[in-house]
């Protein structure tokens, strides 16, 4: 259920008569969805005795749930303490070693008994490459070039309705994308009533700049009792896009309906009927002409597989490939991509050694291990991209509608390296000129001016670009931007629009959704393909930032653009749908069509009713979907200037982007503490309070200095304990005086963990 009267009006009508001139009804519903900016962003490995075998039924149960270990929230502690850590020694930048890493690993255990010493732990390398693959005989393309041309024609052959639908659950989700045709569609996306959702959504509508938004719901349609019917019901939806009225437990009548009209599926999904993730793989289905293969996975993102059902999984793709006789033996065959639509864990455990720190757990990234060949067959190498699509149904929806009705053209580089040698081979100025040369708008912040400084002044307003390419050092709870300049994830800044990112960097997807991470950070701001490293990665792993530039203005799909081509599986895992493209055959052939929905209502005319009957906390939820900016922090000033209003903790839970792009700290603050106890120490919260304050608390008055500081005091955010800390010691000190600053550190200090910290918050105390 959406909030609805989330604001109190106390018995004068005049009160809330001027907040309804603020939102000025009349013109300012306009039909771009948007209240300034552009329309648009858009371009002017198993062995034969492996047993996986029957892939038609909905649901493939020749392999056990796949077994997922996980130490618990908080208890995996895998990161070397930050104090022990110089990122520059372990992304040091060393050339690739000439024995690329093997796939067939050991898990090494002690011996039974007392042996002399114990075994020495598995060497383990960055990827070597190899010379890129040339095209196959016949063709002109190479096999990235020829998997980007097919995924392309299948989407650049309908047109696209310039409507964004939104729905309040996945089921409908399902019915709205069942009325698409090969011919004509139009972006799907759900509102489960979270800011969350809202914010996404906004985002999206800022990027695809749809000429009206509707809100639409599926009647007489209740959801399927049990995992096996959810997997019909979807099978069946994605047939009656493609022209096929029946139910269809099995997707054989579905593939031969591709060969009737002579499509040849660029890739296959993988999902979990039981994990609502698979709504990302609902549209992937439906727009690219891809089977499902429906099977049963972990469903626990920072968890880890092990090698032997990581091994399962791959024979179990295969096969079913082999079942439906799609080729898939080599690059350039039928099925190039795979994209798992699940939750799955990120990574597999390679080798367990007996050591205790940080690598006694080795570790490859599950996407970069999918769509390789296994030991035992004769083929070797890569044969497929992979990619991953995780969250529950909303967010899932959100990013695979981004890879499919999005289309970049403006981009954010921020290269901290200033080392010579390799490093260089990561020259942000050298991605921005070959961005610039293919028509996109570039922002760089370059070395040695990419501080800690210049990231966080770009952090204290919203950001809009399409891609984002960083190179910085760390671990997953930090980042330096050169020696000295440390960040944390609550300093990334928030986006206007949705966004691609390649960061250069170590452990920031350790674990995707534990909100003290960095990856996790990232998506929450609103990224949806995201390429980064699962563990300790060395810099040969990453593909130099200018060939990721050149890749991606070329249109190589987003599977292959970030891989070392020729390396064996690593630690660099790839979210988002693999066949993403952006180059100049990318495009959205946007027309005229009637929406197949009847009963669709415009948000707009929502947000008037809303507005007109004093329903404030919806009026900022629908304000947030429609991306209505400015006109949403104009109420939310008004709401809070008025003697005669309350801004209720529902309506403040949608207020906090438009207070934060306002700019007025005040205003954040007063929406801060009007929201209930959790959602108030929330990320999502907090964050734009800090990135706000860093830029304003300089130049305020004494009295609105003082309501800030009192208002960081009990914001400090517990999973940056230490730089928060460090910040508000110093702001105390400089502000109110060495006592205060000592009081407020005497209640931090107990709580922190590292010496680096602890030493930190002192000098901040002592005005060092």
């Amino acid at each position: 259920m959406h909030p609805t009267t989330s604001l109190r009006i106390v018995a004068k009508p005049a009160a809330w008569a001027i907040v309804l001139s603020i939102v000025a009804l009349g013109g300012a519903c306009d039909q771009s969805g948007t209240s300034s900016g552009p329309a648009a962003e858009g371009p002017p490995a198993g062995t034969p005795s492996e047993r996986p075998i029957g892939t038609d039924p909905a649901i493939d149960r020749s392999v056990e749930q796949s077994r997922t270990i996980d130490d618990g929230e908080g208890t995996e502690e895998l990161l070397p303490e930050p104090e022990d850590a110089d990122p520059g020694e372990r992304m040091r930048g060393e050339a690739p070693v000439e024995t690329p890493v093997v796939v067939q690993p050991r898990v090494i255990e002690r011996p039974a008994g007392d042996p002399p010493a114990p075994p020495p732990p598995p060497v383990l390398r960055p990827p070597a490459a190899e010379p890129t693959k040339a095209a196959r005989p016949g063709s002109s393309l190479t096999p990235p070039m020829e998997l980007a041309r097919r995924a392309e024609a299948t989407l650049n052959a309908a047109t696209v309705i310039p409507t964004l639908v939104v729905v309040p659950d996945v089921w409908s989700y399902v019915e709205a994308i069942a009325r698409w045709t090969p011919a004509l569609r139009y972006p799907v996306l759900i509102d489960d009533g979270s800011p969350q959702a809202a914010e996404n959504i906004g985002r999206f509508v800022r990027a695809f700049g749809p000429a009206s938004v509707v809100s639409w719901k599926a009647e007489g349609i209740d959801a399927p009792r049990g995992a096996s019917l959810a997997a019909v019901r979807v099978n069946t939806a994605i047939g009656r896009v493609w022209g096929l009225e029946e139910d269809l437990p099995e997707i054989t009548r579905l593939m031969g309906r591709w060969i009737e009209i002579g499509h040849n599926p660029p890739g296959i999904i993988v999902a979990n009927p039981a994990d609502e993730a698979w709504a990302g793989g609902v549209a992937l289905a439906a727009a690219r002409g891809e089977p499902i293969m429906w099977t049963t996975l972990g469903r626990n993102v920072n968890a880890f597989v092990t090698l032997d059902d990581a091994k399962a999984l791959s024979a179990q793709i295969e096969a079913f490939c082999d079942s439906h006789a799609l080729g898939w033996a080599r690059l350039g065959d039928t099925i190039d991509a795979v994209t798992l639509c699940a939750n799955a864990p990120v990574k597999l455990l390679f080798a367990q050694t007996p050591n205790t720190g940080p690598e006694g757990r080795q570790y490859f990234a599950l996407t970069d291990f999918i769509g390789r060949h296994l030991p035992a067959r004769a083929l070797e190498g890569r044969w497929g991209w992979a990619g991953q699509i995780q969250g529950d149904a909303s967010e899932s929806a959100y990013r695979a509608m981004c890879g499919l009705f999005v289309r970049p053209s403006s981009a954010w580089i921020f290269d901290s390296y200033t080392e010579g040698g390799v490093w260089q081979s990561h020259d942000g100025s050298a991605a921005e000129r070959t961005l610039v040369r293919a028509g996109w708008s570039v922002r760089l912040d370059d070395a040695p001016n990419a501080t800690d400084a210049q990231w966080r002044g770009v952090a204290s307003g919203v950001i809009d670009p399409g891609l984002i390419l960083v190179t910085t050092m760390g671990n997953s709870d930090f980042f330096d931007l050169g020696k000295g300049n440390r960040c944390a994830p609550g300093d990334l800044p928030l986006l206007d629009r949705p966004a691609m990112l390649h960061f250069v960097h170590s452990w920031s997807l350790l674990a995707p959704t534990k909100s003290e991470t960095i990856g996790a950070r990232w998506f929450e701001r609103g990224v949806y393909a995201y390429a980064g490293s699962i563990q300790e990665p060395f810099l040969a792993a990453f593909v130099p930032t200018p060939l990721v530039a050149e890749r991606l203005a070329a249109g190589e799909p987003w599977g292959v653009v970030p891989r070392v081509e020729g390396a064996a599986a690593w630690r660099v895992a790839v979210f988002g749908d693999p066949l993403i493209t952006s180059g100049p055959t990318s495009v959205l052939k946007r027309g005229e069509g009637s929406l197949p929905l009847d009963g669709a209502s415009d948000l707009g005319d929502d947000l008037k009713r809303a507005v007109g009957e004093r329903e404030f906390g919806n009026a900022l939820r629908l304000m947030a979907l429609l991306a209505r900016d400015e006109d949403a922090g104009r109420l939310v000033a008004a709401i809070v200037a008025s003697p005669d209003a309350k801004l209720s903790p529902e309506a403040a839970a949608y207020a906090i982007e438009p207070a934060f792009r306002s700019g007025d700290l005040d205003l954040v603050i007063r929406v801060q503490q009007s929201m209930a106890g959790e959602v108030a120490g929330s990320p999502r919260v907090l964050d734009p309070l800090w990135n706000l304050a860093r830029q304003r608390m300089n130049g305020l008055e004494k009295d609105a200095r003082d309501r800030a500081l009192d208002a960081l005091r009990v914001a400090v955010r517990e999973e940056q304990l230490g730089p928060d800390g460090v910040e508000l010691a110093s702001w105390l000190r400089t502000y109110r005086g060495r006592a205060e600053a000592d009081a407020f550190a005497a209640t931090i200090e107990p709580r922190l963990r590292l010496a680096r910290d602890k030493n930190n918050l002192r000098r901040a105390v002592n005005g060092r």
